[in-house]
């Protein structure tokens, strides 16, 4: 349990920082699939609650996926899950729901790790939180990669049962890889602990999730040009794998150095460091390996980082009477700390921002073009609008071709843009800030600054 140690309160109070958090900061579902989520899957099952058109549904969107090269199958029923409560509590009640969804996720996927190897629950909890990548999870809660690792701890824990229930071995390891491509990592973890158990129950779980990896990389490598699935390009695999990429394979190749050197014999040490340079490369190949992708990462890399440290804290204890313990956990609660402040702030404040930005164009009477320049931005304004707002939709474009577009198509007449500060082309936002006068400032009285409303004339 995890009260019985005073480290275990930790991971408590940093559910309840984290939560309160997001009461205060989140007054909108944001501008991915979010909106799409909760106005399109949950709304459309309120209103019918009919089962054969959900079903219906659910086949036509595995259809679509397999012609974009993925084959999710549980993404359906878990953004259906995921939505319900905000049909309850509204925004507060799906981000706290998927709030309660990550940290399960971690704690079941730690739990299992546990239990090939012991492990400080508060100590993996806070280094979790020194990703900065991983607060995505948080605020996107469409994303998948918090299944997949709660899928892999319920595996786990499955496979060290007294008497493992071979059929939930059996879909557990099926399912993982069609969660999302960044499954396949768990082959290497059953393959490594397999290797060194060859224990009839992993064998299951290895073929099982090999046929599994078998069919997802036919549907990926049979859709080239997709979304899901590019090709390999070894020049966008070398400008993807440089930076973070590399310098986690590098680690993930060292951990396996470190093993082999002090002949530790951790089986699931081992297969987490082979899964981490697999996904690595899987994620260079496929898609950027940036922002909300590398969520994956931090669930391989910080039992690696536990194991790594608390192996070399015994060493130097026993042999040079070196204590690392609390230079580890003050180097944790810095990194914590710097992380939140520089990482998580202005993403909290982006959002919220966008929500008053959203609540502002509600009440715009006039006509004027209003630019974003994602392309899912306006489609997802104007879902917002039409169900909380009850408006209808506004002319909000993506801005496509950047400045030369407003050149051509408004021609000295004033547009709307939204400043985003993480929008998909930072260089035509400068652009029109260079070229064009500011008419007025609709965001002047925001909360935060981190997000605009701005009137130009070009």
């Amino acid at each position: 349990m995890l009260l019985k140690n005073s480290k275990q309160f930790l991971p408590i109070l940093l559910f309840i920082f984290l939560g309160v958090e997001s009461i205060y900061y989140f007054n909108s579902i944001g501008i991915m699939d979010d909106p799409k989520i909760i106005y399109q899957i949950v709304y459309d099952f309120k209103l019918n609650l009919n089962i054969g058109d959900l079903l219906s549904t659910f086949f036509n969107y595995i259809n679509n996926e397999v012609s974009r090269g993925g084959f999710q199958i549980l993404l359906f029923p878990q953004w259906l899950i995921q939505g319900i409560p905000y049909l309850l509590l509204k925004v507060q009640g799906y981000y706290l729901f998927n709030l309660l969804i990550v940290y399960l996720s971690i704690y079941i996927f730690l739990k299992g790790v546990n239990l090939f190897y012991e492990i400080n629950f508060g100590s993996c909890f806070a280094l979790f939180f020194c990703w900065p990548y991983f607060y995505d999870s948080i605020v996107h809660p469409s994303l998948q990669q918090k299944i997949i690792f709660l899928f892999i701890g319920l595996l786990l824990l499955e496979l060290k049962r007294t008497k493992p229930r071979f059929f939930l071995v059996i879909i557990y390891s099926f399912l993982i890889p069609f969660i999302k491509l960044q499954g396949v990592v768990l082959f290497m973890i059953v393959f490594t602990i397999y290797i060194y158990r060859r224990s009839e129950v992993f064998l299951y779980s290895l073929v099982s999730t090999s046929l599994a990896n078998v069919i997802i990389l036919y549907v990926y490598l049979n859709n080239e040009g997709s979304y899901f699935s590019r090709g390999f390009n070894f020049e966008i695999f070398q400008g993807n794998f440089i930076g973070i990429p590399l310098a986690l394979t590098v680690f993930g190749i060292s951990c396996i150095i470190f093993h082999k050197l002090l002949n530790l014999h951790i089986p699931i040490y081992l297969g987490l460091a082979l899964g981490l340079i697999l996904l690595c490369l899987l994620i260079s190949v496929s898609r950027s390996s940036f922002s909300y992708i590398s969520i994956s990462y931090v669930y391989l890399f910080v039992p690696l980082i536990y194991i790594s440290y608390n192996e070399l804290s015994a060493i130097l204890r026993e042999k040079f009477s070196f204590d690392l313990s609390k230079l580890f956990h003050i180097s944790v609660i810095l990194l914590f700390a710097t992380v939140h402040y520089l990482f998580a702030l202005p993403r909290y404040e982006r959002w919220h921002g966008l929500g008053e930005t959203i609540e502002t164009i509600s009440t715009l009477n006039e006509d004027k073009v209003i630019y974003h320049t994602c392309l899912e931005a306006p489609q997802r304004f104007n879902q917002i609008l039409a169900n909380e707002y009850k408006v209808s939709p506004k002319p909000i474009e993506p801005l496509g071709d950047g400045y030369e577009k407003l050149n051509k198509e408004i021609a000295g007449g004033n547009f709307l843009l939204v400043v985003d500060p993480y929008d998909c082309d930072q260089t035509k936002k400068e652009k029109i800030k260079e070229s064009c006068k500011v008419v007025k400032d609709y965001s002047k009285d925001y909360k935060y600054d981190e997000v605009k409303l701005i009137e130009y004339q070009c």
